[in-house]
């Protein structure tokens, strides 16, 4: 509950309406439920990454540049865009990044 800003959010939420460590946990795992039966029904509804590599290629951006503009490290930016790690929040802003530059 302590490393996904967003899972800390809904903590953070839930707890506001004075709901026990038990219940939250319940709620928790029904919601991680959701999301990992809609994605296998929907393997698509990930954030497309195919193109980001050719896109910062295009744009004669080195890797270096993205690392220092979104404060990441470079295997984080590799991995993302060879497809091994999917990141939705950081897929989101590399995008709007490179859309940017």
């Amino acid at each position: 509950m302590s490393s996904d800003p967003r899972t800390r959010a809904f903590v953070a939420a839930q707890r506001a309406r004075n709901r026990s460590n038990p219940e939250l946990l319940r709620i928790l795992k029904r919601t991680i439920a959701r999301e990992v039966f809609r994605l296998l029904r929907e393997p698509n509804a990930l954030a497309s990454i195919d193109d980001r590599h050719r896109v910062r290629r295009e744009k004669n951006l080195p890797l270096r540049k993205v690392v220092e503009a979104l404060g990441t490290c470079q295997i984080h930016v590799s991995r993302i865009e060879r497809g091994i790690t999917h990141d939705r929040e950081f897929t989101e802003r590399y995008r709007t990044w490179l859309q940017a530059a």
